[in-house]
């Protein structure tokens, strides 16, 4: 297996961008560093700080759909960039 396959099929063990998390990654949101009025626009989506999301699909660009709950949001690579978490 390449390293870079072995990378994206690692288990996420501590703080990292979600960013760098793989298709099937089920991780917790430990911290999102964005402006306020963002910030509570996806509070009121249901992306809060200890949150456990899956990534459903993650696109070359790092753009991904991610799965909280039962809802399915898309979310750019600008944002997945800002978002730290942790594997659950």
């Amino acid at each position: 297996m390449s390293e870079m396959s072995e990378q994206l099929n690692s288990r996420v063990t501590h703080n990292q961008s979600l960013f760098s998390c793989s298709s099937g990654s089920k991780v917790r949101i430990t911290k999102v560093s964005i402006e306020k009025s963002l910030l509570f626009k996806l509070f009121n989506l249901g992306l809060r700080l200890n949150r456990e999301i899956s990534v459903i699909h993650r696109a070359s660009n790092g753009n991904m759909v991610i799965a909280i709950g039962e809802s399915r949001m898309a979310i750019d690579n600008q944002l997945t960039r800002r978002m730290l978490v942790q594997a659950v």
